[in-house]
C-alpha cells in the first residue's frame, strides 16, 4: 500500500476475470472494523461498469422482480406517510414510480 494524494492510502491491483456474457462488474474494497465509522467496517464500492456482449444487454427477470416488489413496497410506505410538502411533489415520485414499473414488467415478461 502507498500513501495517496491526500494522506490515505492507495493500492492498485490487476486482475483478469471472464465474463461469460453481457452483464457488470464492480470493485469493491472493505477494510477492517473501526469504531471511526458508523457501520461495522468501512467499505467503499465503485459504480457499475456494464459489459456488452455481442451487442445484447444483460437483463435478468428475476431481478426484475425484485426490483419491482422493491418499487411497489417503497410506494406503499411512501404514500403510507404522506408527508409532501406539496400534491405536486406527490405526484413527481408517483410519476417516476411509474415509468419504473413497465420497464421492470417488460424485463419480467421476455424472462
Amino acid at each position: 500500500m502507498q500513501e495517496g494524494a491526500r494522506g490515505g492510502f492507495a493500492r492498485t491491483e490487476r486482475v483478469s476475470i471472464e465474463i461469460p456474457g453481457s452483464g457488470w462488474i464492480a470493485a469493491r474494497a472493505v477494510g477492517s472494523p473501526s469504531k471511526f465509522v458508523g457501520d461495522d467496517y468501512p467499505f467503499a464500492q465503485t459504480s457499475p461498469v456494464y459489459v456488452l456482449r455481442d451487442g445484447v444487454t444483460f437483463t435478468s427477470a428475476q431481478d426484475a422482480r425484485f426490483l419491482l416488489d422493491a418499487v411497489n413496497v417503497l410506494w406503499e410506505r411512501v404514500e403510507a406517510r404522506d408527508s409532501w410538502d406539496t400534491a405536486e411533489a406527490k405526484q413527481a415520485y408517483l410519476d417516476a414510480i411509474n415509468e419504473a414499473r413497465p420497464v421492470y414488467q417488460r424485463i419480467i415478461d421476455a424472462g
